[in-house]
């Protein structure tokens, strides 16, 4: 939890510094340009936090693995999520730099087969 909050206040202190620079404070017609700085700043900001999204997201899937020892049913599962999903199991890269939350479901198939736990119930 702490961590989010400090890459919040990286990205967003240099942000109000530059929307302090931008705009006159309390000056009602400045509004519109500290609204266009902030989006413009939420846009630069949208791949790192998206990284960090991808990290924790990874971070849980592997948590997820080791706690339940199970790599089988880790692939069944994100398999299952390729047949439901309406989304791209392996999008383009520009587009999964800047827009995924979460690994595509091939890092997560990859994922779940390299762990080195056992396959899972019943196998050697």
């Amino acid at each position: 939890p702490w961590r989010g909050v400090a890459w919040f206040a990286l990205l967003a202190l240099p942000g109000a510094w530059l929307i302090g620079r931008a705009v006159r404070l309390g000056d009602p017609a400045a509004l519109p340009t500290a609204a266009l700085v902030l989006v413009c700043l939420q846009l630069l900001a949208l791949p790192l936090a998206s990284a960090i999204s991808r990290r924790y997201e990874a971070e849980a899937d592997y948590d997820a693995l080791r706690l339940t020892q199970d790599r089988r049913s880790a692939e069944a599962l994100y398999r299952r999520f390729v047949r439901t999903n309406l989304a791209d199991p392996d999008p383009p890269w520009l587009v999964h730099v800047l827009l995924s939350t979460h690994p595509t479901l091939v890092e997560r198939i990859a994922t779940a087969r390299a762990a080195a736990l056992p396959a899972g119930p019943g196998s050697p």
